[in-house]
């Protein structure tokens, strides 16, 4: 004898028609949603866009016309929610540039004068065809879309620094340049006894939000090593853009010395303090391997690079695959802890020490 017996669902056609009144998501789903969405387009490559519409005091008076109008308009892939008091979020996948603006010019078309209490930006990646909403082919035939160009979307989901993470960076920095000047004065000493060449190796690197600064290091190699490179394409242990070979004929014996002990990269401190690195982040890549990522990968980017982070503690010795090094970094910028970046400061010290390997 059953002592359950489940109840069926109920048919659920008549909200897949719309007959449900279309109520907006709060902020938090909305953004787990916006977030969902944008690493399923980073992934498939399908375009992703978002309206954003700006609202005055007076919007209480418009609200139920827009979302009367947005009730036939959307589609069931769509998704509208707030994102702050003034701000509505309408999310469309698989939507280019051009097209989200013909939809924000369909909505600026049945707002009528009530539009003048409005703003509206459109965001995506992918702009689409080069054509003006006012012109034939659009089926909206609307001249007017708040005159707004197509802003890209990513620059939305980057990750400012947190004050306290600044504030560790300032002090921790400081500290350790105040420590290190000894080390750092032999080295450099070092480094112009063995062979000709700069002390210090200026790098171009791409940091937060894909903007470039130069990285400082001590100089471990030969000076037209960047050159060499090439030459040595073949010996790459690495997958991905990434590039390390066994017994690099480039680096110098003091090289060998520094890069194993991560002196080469007291110099950072340096960007620390300027505050173009943190002392816990992903590593800044070098522009040609940004060139070569999937869009998923550039994730990594949303956050400031640093000195060292999950990869240089758990995967570098034990050489994971390109993908799952991309996975850490991406999983480090996810949220912010004071205590999760001093552990990772404190193992990367005793890889350093006390664990042999290339840096």
């Amino acid at each position: 004898m059953n002592a359950f017996r489940s109840k069926p669902l109920r048919p659920f056609g008549n909200l897949l028609r719309g007959e449900r009144p279309l109520q907006p998501l709060e902020p938090p789903v909305f953004f787990r949603t916006l977030a969902r969405e944008k690493g399923r387009a980073d992934r498939s490559g399908d375009p992703l866009a978002l309206i954003v519409l700006g609202t005055t005091d007076s919007f209480a008076e418009d609200r139920e016309l827009l979302l009367a109008f947005l009730q036939t308009r959307l589609r069931l892939t769509d998704e509208l929610g707030w994102m702050d008091e003034q701000h509505l979020g309408i999310l469309l996948p698989a939507t280019n540039g051009y097209e989200a603006r013909c939809v924000a010019a369909s909505i600026d078309k049945a707002l009528g004068a009530a539009k003048a209490r409005f703003s509206c930006i459109v965001y995506c990646d992918q702009p689409g065809p080069e054509k003006s909403v006012g012109d034939t082919e659009n089926p909206t035939k609307s001249p007017s879309l708040w005159g707004a160009e197509v802003e890209p979307l990513s620059p939305l989901f980057l990750v400012p620094m947190p004050w306290g993470k600044r504030l560790l960076d300032i002090v921790g920095a400081s500290i350790l340049l105040i420590l290190a000047f000894p080390v750092m004065v032999v080295t450099a000493l070092a480094i112009r006894l063995e062979s000709r060449g700069p002390i210090i190796f200026h790098q171009t690197r791409v940091g937060h939000g894909g903007r470039t600064f130069t990285l400082l290091k001590f100089r471990s190699m030969v000076v037209d090593a960047e050159e060499l490179q090439a030459k040595l394409a073949e010996k790459n242990l690495r997958d991905g853009p990434a590039f390390k070979i066994a017994n690099d004929p480039r680096i110098t014996k003091v090289g060998k010395v520094i890069r194993a002990s991560g002196i080469d990269e007291l110099p950072q401190l340096w960007n620390v303090l300027r505050g173009e690195m943190t002392l816990v982040g992903p590593r800044p890549p070098i522009p040609h391997e940004v060139l070569n990522y999937e869009e998923w990968q550039k994730a990594r980017l949303r956050v400031v690079g640093g000195l060292t982070c999950i990869w240089q503690v758990d995967g570098r010795l034990s050489n994971v695959s390109f993908q799952d090094w991309m996975r850490m970094d991406i999983r480090y910028g996810s949220r912010f802890s004071a205590l999760r970046d001093l552990a990772l400061i404190a193992r990367t010290a005793y890889v350093v020490l006390f664990v042999r390997g290339d840096h």
